[in-house]
């Protein structure tokens, strides 16, 4: 099975970046498990980049326009 990364850390000399992919055999699963998800698993809520998509859809409106006030003359 594999294990994806779901943060990026530095482990030694080693980076290991958000979304690499590690073999179960892997010894920096037995070191920092909590940062790995199983690839058949879905991750752990927050854990992942927000897609755009949503952000769009799920803001307030802005505020109203101001129209502007006719001129008296």
């Amino acid at each position: 099975m594999q294990y994806r990364c779901i943060n990026a850390f530095a482990y030694g000399d080693r980076v290991v970046a958000g979304g690499t992919l590690v073999d179960e055999g892997d010894p920096i699963l037995e070191s920092h498990p909590a940062l790995f998800v199983a690839v058949a698993e879905p991750a752990a809520p927050g854990t992942e980049t927000a897609d755009t998509v949503v952000l769009r859809t799920s803001r307030r409106p802005g505020r109203p326009k101001k129209t502007p006030e006719p001129e008296e003359s």
